[in-house]
């Protein structure tokens, strides 16, 4: 009798599961037919409040990078990676502000000293992605990005504090560029150890937190959920010598169960892109390179 007991409600457990799944797929192809932003949709903010259900490790900010099955690999090759970076960069190749390709980014940087370069934005590689085949390489390899990108900080240049968009979603730093730290300063990744579910979306006023403080190390990696507030303070003085690279991955969320877990792939990796927001990137991360409709920009 216990055994039937035990058995009806572990499949009333796996049938919510499923409920939810099938509710938030709806959800997203509503938002897609309306073309209204994932950011601007209660039923999202919905779709945040179940994964904060029904996702083991959805109440902790800062994840173990060192789980991740893929993650020894990837740290393991993190000079391949930088190398790559430098000879796009001796190459001429240029480095965009964030803002240029998304206005709103100008309010988490002063001056605008934010520069990143996108490689891969929720599935889609970016024509960019073709100029770096061997970091492509190492992170198809392991089969998990959802999106890929170079952040760039200039010395004494921090983001201001923010949240992710989508809690469907962890991520992954990996550090390339690390100038040296003197006694008194700071250069870290700073995330807040706890979030109101109603304020993941979005940058509202932060409330009075703690904040857990990552810093940054040459070849160190850190995982942490975005949809925590979450910022980079860097106090290093004016003229040290150096910058701040990190190459970001965005990878679906593993810690869900088997059908939320392979709903969380199908959104981050196939239908983020089809949003007004996920198409505009990939279109502005292209323009900002000098391509048009595919075709690869004039040689001067």
């Amino acid at each position: 009798m216990a055994t039937k007991k035990s058995a009806r409600r572990t499949h009333r457990a796996s049938s919510r599961r499923c409920a939810v799944a099938a509710t938030a797929v709806a959800v997203v192809l509503i938002a897609i037919a309306l073309c209204v932003p994932f950011s601007e949709t209660g039923l999202i903010l919905w779709f945040e409040q179940q994964l904060s259900r029904y996702c083991k490790a959805a109440h902790m900010p800062v994840l173990d990078a060192d789980a991740l099955p893929w993650a020894d690999e990837v740290r393991l090759r993190w000079r391949e990676i930088r190398d790559e970076l430098h000879a796009y960069e001796r190459s001429g190749g240029r480095v965009p502000n964030f803002h240029e390709l998304e206005p709103h980014q100008l309010a988490f940087a002063r001056e605008g000293n934010w520069w990143t370069l996108w490689l891969l934005v929720y599935g889609q590689p970016t024509e960019l992605a073709a100029r770096f085949p061997q970091t492509m390489a190492i992170l198809h390899a392991a089969g998990i990005a959802s999106s890929i990108m170079f952040s760039i900080l200039p010395v004494g240049y921090g983001v201001s504090a923010h949240r992710g968009p989508f809690k469907g979603v962890l991520r992954y730093h990996l550090a390339l560029e690390v100038p040296q730290v003197r006694e008194g300063e700071t250069l870290a990744l700073l995330i807040a150890n706890e979030s109101d579910p109603a304020d993941y979306i979005g940058a509202q006023p932060l409330p009075s937190v703690r904040w857990e403080e990552l810093p940054f190390r040459e070849g160190g990696h850190h995982l942490f959920d975005d949809s925590f507030p979450h910022k980079v303070v860097n106090t290093l003085q004016l003229g040290t010598a150096g910058r701040r690279v990190v190459l970001f991955v965005d990878v679906p969320r593993h810690d869900c169960g088997f059908v939320l877990n392979f709903l969380l792939r199908v959104i981050a990796n196939r239908l983020v892109r089809l949003t007004p927001r996920g198409a505009g990137l990939v279109q502005a991360v292209n323009k900002a390179h000098g391509y048009r409709n595919g075709r690869p920009p004039a040689k001067r």
